[in-house]
């Protein structure tokens, strides 16, 4: 076993706390399999997202999950937490594996687009209810 295979959000939480890191993690057993490269470059090449997840998100809720990825993916659209902890319980597949590739493609899109802006901007006006993330994304999708 590696150190990788012991490396869950809770270590994650660790290193957040010094904000001179600009990280990018190789995990394993995440949910969303590296299959959102847009977001994750975003998320990783800029240490102000990071800072912002810190001030925006619940730790306990953060911790619960393997990693940021799963971790924002699964709070931003809550009908995906059954089967990412079905997953994570060894009881179903990647998103990766389940979903079809124009669908991942939109998911990505529109966390790095949108989500991660909108954490930014939440985090500018000291506003720390992720809730807000959520809200919004119901209003946009009944728009679209």
């Amino acid at each position: 076993m590696t150190h990788r295979d012991n490396f869950h959000i809770k270590d994650f939480v660790k290193l957040l706390l010094n904000p001179t890191l600009n990280i990018r993690l190789e995990l394993e057993n995440s949910y969303f399999d590296f299959c959102l490269p847009k977001t994750e470059k975003k998320l990783y090449s800029h240490t102000k997202y990071q800072e912002a997840l810190r001030f925006i998100a619940n730790k306990e809720t953060m911790e619960s999950y393997h990693n940021i990825i799963d971790f924002i993916l699964c709070e931003s659209f809550p009908e995906l937490k059954n089967p990412c902890f079905n997953f994570y319980n060894n009881k179903g597949n990647t998103f990766k594996e389940q979903t079809p590739k124009n669908i991942i493609e939109s998911y990505d899109r529109v966390l790095s687009e949108v989500v991660l802006e909108m954490i930014l901007i939440l985090f500018e006006n000291k506003i720390n209810k992720w809730d807000y993330i959520t809200e919004t994304l119901n209003v946009l999708l009944l728009i679209l």
